[in-house]
């Protein structure tokens, strides 16, 4: 048997109220699961409410390219593409308008959007070791969650289900004596939650009613949507399309924490991955 490439990943909550305890998880994940899944993986460890109008994204908490400063990742709808809000310019990856109200070109509402269902737990912490995860509803404040890799290691034994490590403190109980974590319970509910029901895949059984027998969800783990870009074939991608985008982005980008300065078309960028 093949080994399997594991993360062990650290989340913690982000609170914006200093008399608030640590609220973190640390989880070993597979290294294949996209970042959807993660997403339904810390909705699990958090004990996070969703809800039909409830909305998620991911975006890079280490700039390594400039435009990682306007860079999130989430499902893309196919209904903002076919109607001219999004352009695609690499497999999984987005030019997103849809922020921009009447025809504005302004730069800073413009965003690159990658689906979350393409790129994978490795496309991104084999770049950078730091991922942001923002949460809301339309009745529920946004919530952040910091995640860190924190080691990438391979096992032989096969799983597709993640496991706990370790917890402390409750985001819906605020109170110290709640402040510990019942792994056992997290992990009996991870493992339920992650059972494939016959044919039909455990996202799909999670999005869909009970009577399907069949895949039908829109996140199906059976559909192959092939894999990401690499990070500089993506950067390469951006530039070559930015003016679909707004025709003043040179001001923008070399205001990056890279510190690039605007390139002439044509040229490439050879960059080291310095996570």
């Amino acid at each position: 048997m093949s080994s399997q490439p594991l993360m062990l990943l650290h989340a913690k909550y982000e609170s914006r109220m200093d008399d608030v305890a640590d609220i973190w998880r640390s989880v070993i994940v597979p290294a294949n699961f996209t970042l959807f899944q993660l997403h339904i993986v810390l909705h699990e460890v958090f004990q996070l409410i969703e809800s039909d109008d409830s909305t998620h994204s991911f975006r890079p908490a280490k700039s390594i390219y400039p435009e990682h400063n306007f860079t999130y990742f989430e499902p893309v709808s196919p209904a903002k593409v076919t109607q001219g809000w999004m352009k695609e310019i690499a497999h999984g990856v987005y030019i997103d308008r849809s922020l921009c109200g009447g025809g504005s070109s302004d730069a800073s509402l413009v965003r690159i959007v990658r689906d979350d269902r393409v790129y994978r737990l490795d496309d991104h912490f084999f770049v950078s070791p730091l991922l942001m995860y923002g949460f809301e509803g339309a009745h529920t404040p946004r919530q952040e969650i910091l995640i860190e890799c924190k080691h990438i290691f391979t096992s032989a034994r096969s799983t597709s289900t993640p496991r706990v490590v370790a917890g402390a403190g409750h985001i819906t109980q605020q109170c110290t004596e709640a402040n510990q974590v019942d792994i056992e319970m997290l992990q009996a509910a991870f493992k339920k939650s992650h059972q494939w029901h016959g044919d039909v895949c455990c996202v799909c059984t999670r999005y869909q009613s009970a009577h399907h027998r069949t895949c039908q969800s829109q996140h199906c783990l059976k559909m192959d949507r092939g894999r990401a870009q690499s990070e500089e074939d993506v950067h390469e991608a951006w530039w070559f399309n930015r003016h679909s985008s707004t025709d003043d982005l040179p001001s923008l980008l070399t205001r990056g924490p890279c510190n690039f300065t605007a390139l002439e078309d044509g040229e490439r960028v050879c960059h080291a991955f310095i996570a």
